[in-house]
């Protein structure tokens, strides 16, 4: 979604008239704009905006601030500086397709490769660069399965967790992140795969786990921690139309 569009998508979403996003714009962050330029953007008959207003179009109509910004830098940077950010991003992602072939289950590996291929060159560059840090200090392997796993998100099958996570809702991972009583898990077994896999609240209970629906008609389960292949910590969820 490059600059135009996102700027469409986000004040589609925000509600709001070209009016109060303007008076918002002002009153709230000090940038004065006025409708006519913010429609003039949304025809591409402007320039993207500076980065000050760029910023508080965002924050008004509740998008990315970042990645606003970085689409708005990639539309007036010169076309090689755009095709070279465009030819890392498909390098690495390719790489990460590599490791996907050859670790992951044929059932879950459409949409993981999916789910890989529909992220933006920001969300690709951002996310390498973490975890590059991390090849520096000796501590993961930027292609590892395990890694890979916690990037591509799953899905959550039913409503057990409603009305925190929605059915069908696709939910993010993160592998490093410590586990509290009471946190919302990924959990799947040793007997089994990363496509047979559950999302609940757990609680420790020594060398068990119990977990635990948000709706009460789903028991609750008391699962050995050595039956227990991969228990990650959910960070986030997000709806996918």
């Amino acid at each position: 979604m490059d600059y135009y569009k996102m700027l469409i998508d986000m004040i589609e979403k925000s509600g709001l008239t070209l009016q109060e996003i303007a008076n918002r714009c002002e009153v709230e962050h000090g940038v004065k704009i006025n409708r006519s330029y913010i429609s003039k953007l949304q025809t591409r008959k402007q320039a993207p905006a500076s980065d000050e207003v760029n910023v508080a179009l965002a924050k008004v109509c509740g998008g990315d601030v970042e990645k606003f910004r970085y689409e708005g830098y990639i539309e007036k940077a010169p076309d090689f500086i755009k095709d070279f950010i465009q030819e890392v991003s498909i390098v690495l992602k390719e790489m990460s397709m590599v490791t996907l072939k050859k670790h992951f289950p044929e059932k879950l590996l459409e949409k993981s490769i999916t789910e890989i291929d529909n992220r933006s060159a920001l969300d690709i560059l951002e996310i390498s660069k973490k975890y590059l840090a991390e090849i520096k200090n000796g501590v993961q392997d930027l292609f590892d399965p395990e890694l890979m796993l916690s990037f591509v998100g799953f899905e959550m099958k039913d409503d057990s967790m409603e009305p925190v996570i929605p059915k069908g809702s696709i939910v993010n991972i993160d592998y490093r992140k410590v586990i509290n009583n009471g946190d919302i898990v990924f959990v799947s077994l040793v007997e089994s795969n990363e496509e047979n896999y559950l999302i609940r609240r757990a609680i420790n209970l020594g060398d068990k786990v119990m977990l635990i629906s948000e709706k009460s008609h789903y028991e609750a389960q008391e699962i050995e921690k050595k039956a227990i292949k991969h228990m990650w910590k959910v960070t986030a969820t997000r709806i996918e139309f």
